[in-house]
């Protein structure tokens, strides 16, 4: 089917992914420019961090009518479990980035949450994010800004210390390495593609 309809030969791609994409490309007619500018090829390479694919919280307990221990004098609440499927797929169907224009003041950046989805024009931004105190309890279990930090051997909880002497980890010497990590550390000359970052500035978290 592939090789008929879009002249591709499935032998030659290493995953069905990968041929779908060029699919995509051969089927829309786009075409990507080619970066011959180093500073926007980092800001690109430095837009791209990783996402968390899972969120779990260990114990939750409802209170509402259905309930069998029911108390109405406390708040209501529920229970939600919800599971997302083919998130490979969906991010695959996604608008992509084909070239970038210029670059922009602050000045000519426009509203953020005013910028549709869908719009031909995006942004990349380089953002400055604070997550204010009275708010770290309440992003304790997801933190909503990612990056890749080297984590020193004072970040190690007790367990995880534990872990490392109990287990002859690297003969019981702590070896640093870059990981994906969720912080609630200040974020200075973040770059941030604007739709990650309406989902930051979501009106559901101005008053938590």
């Amino acid at each position: 089917m592939c090789l008929k309809d879009d002249g591709l030969d499935p032998f030659h791609y290493v995953s069905a992914p990968g041929m779908f994409n060029n699919s995509l490309y051969k089927n829309s007619g786009v075409k990507l420019k080619l970066m011959t500018d180093m500073d926007e090829y980092l800001i690109v390479e430095n837009e791209i961090h990783g996402g968390m694919t899972i969120t779990s919280y260990r114990y939750a307990k409802a209170n509402n009518p259905q309930c069998p221990d029911y108390e109405p004098s406390k708040l209501k609440s529920w229970a939600l479990y919800k599971d997302m499927n083919t998130l490979y797929l969906d991010a695959m169907t996604q608008y992509m980035l084909t070239e970038i224009l210029d670059k922009v003041s602050l000045e000519e950046v426009p509203d953020i949450q005013s910028i549709a989805p869908d719009t031909e024009i995006g942004y990349i931004l380089e953002v400055d994010l604070e997550a204010p105190v009275h708010l770290h309890n309440y992003f304790a279990d997801y933190s909503l800004v990612l990056e890749k930090q080297i984590i020193s051997e004072n970040w190690l909880s007790l367990y995880n210390e534990i872990l490392v002497h109990d287990k002859n980890v690297g003969e019981e010497k702590y070896v640093s390495g870059e990981k994906l990590v969720q912080t609630l550390f200040t974020k200075k000359n973040y770059i941030v593609h604007y739709r990650a970052l309406q989902t930051y500035m979501n009106e559901d978290y101005k008053d938590s």
